[in-house]
């Protein structure tokens, strides 16, 4: 759910609670935000709350480069994935890759990342296009990397084992971005659902649609694409370009996170040229001897 807060609603609920004996306050959750902040101007605040997903998430991320010729074909089978299955997958498109994702005359625009970075030297990527499927070594064979004929395949096969599309956690997140300081803030509740073995970490993708620029395309003549729309861009990984941070070591079913005070929430500010109303969030949690992505949930920045 997602709404706007605006000002004059804030004085109705205001007579409203000197006019009742008890009204619960829909946005008692906002209160440490006015406090903190001194900004009571809820017109430029964007709010919204994460649902319950009531099976695990596939994140598929794409390591690609724009001038990677066959990389769009990459992409392509990402976005049909996503379109089959619209609760499941979550694309991210993840530009350092080399000589494919450098920046120059002909191709200005530089996606690379921190965080990019960060992942594809963790993993060891060396051959674009690849990606990684919830990080995860499913067929056992030691090497978390697949090969992009290897997508489909995959996934289809993960959606259909129960248990591994059966949720380990359940998340719910709110979401509060001011659209006047650029912060967002992400306000997770996570609770156990089964034991888990290990150290787990909490980790926030920061995403954008809709920039448009050059690709190479080796199915188009000319393969040079101007105009291309990339989507799922990761623009930033936190906290800490991609470590996370650590939230359980050993779970039992039933342990929970809560956010207790400012420094337990994930927050970041959203640069001024990077498109707010194009935004998505990703907040994933992974476990760290395996490496694996355990959970996820993905939602809009904005409600535009």
């Amino acid at each position: 759910m997602m709404k706007k807060l605006y000002l004059p609603l804030i004085l109705v609920l205001t007579v409203a609670l000197n006019s009742c004996d008890k009204v619960d306050d829909p946005y008692q959750h906002l209160d440490a935000f006015i406090s903190e902040t001194g900004d009571i101007r809820f017109n430029d605040t964007v709010y919204s709350d994460t649902t319950i997903q009531n099976s695990r998430r596939i994140i598929i991320e794409d390591f690609t480069g724009m001038k990677c010729p066959n990389c769009p074909k990459a992409t392509d089978i990402a976005d049909t994935l996503k379109s089959e299955y619209p609760n499941l997958v979550i694309a991210v498109a993840i530009h350092n890759s080399g000589n494919f994702s450098e920046p120059d005359d002909e191709f200005t625009l530089d996606l690379r990342t921190e965080t990019g970075e960060f992942l594809r030297n963790k993993f060891q990527m060396s051959f674009f296009p690849s990606g990684l499927i919830n990080r995860a070594d499913y067929f056992n064979d030691d090497d978390p990397i697949t090969g992009i004929p290897q997508w489909e395949n995959t996934i289809d096969q993960m959606v259909q084992d129960q248990s591994f599309i059966e949720p380990r956690f359940e998340m719910k997140v709110q979401s509060i971005y001011n659209t006047e300081s650029r912060i967002l803030r992400l306000i997770p509740t996570i609770e156990v659902l089964q034991s888990i073995s290990g150290e787990v970490r909490l980790h926030a993708f920061l995403l954008e649609n809709g920039i448009i620029g050059p690709q190479i395309d080796n199915r188009k003549t000319p393969s040079k694409v101007p105009n291309y729309e990339h989507n799922h861009i990761l623009r930033l990984g936190f906290p800490g370009n991609g470590s996370g941070r650590t939230i359980f070591t050993d779970p039992q079913a039933g342990a929970q996170f809560t956010v207790e005070a400012p420094e337990d929430e994930l927050r970041t500010n959203v640069l001024e040229e990077w498109t707010a109303n194009n935004m998505e969030v990703v907040v994933y949690l992974t476990e760290v001897n395996t490496n694996e992505i355990i959970h996820a949930e993905h939602f809009k920045m904005t409600n535009e």
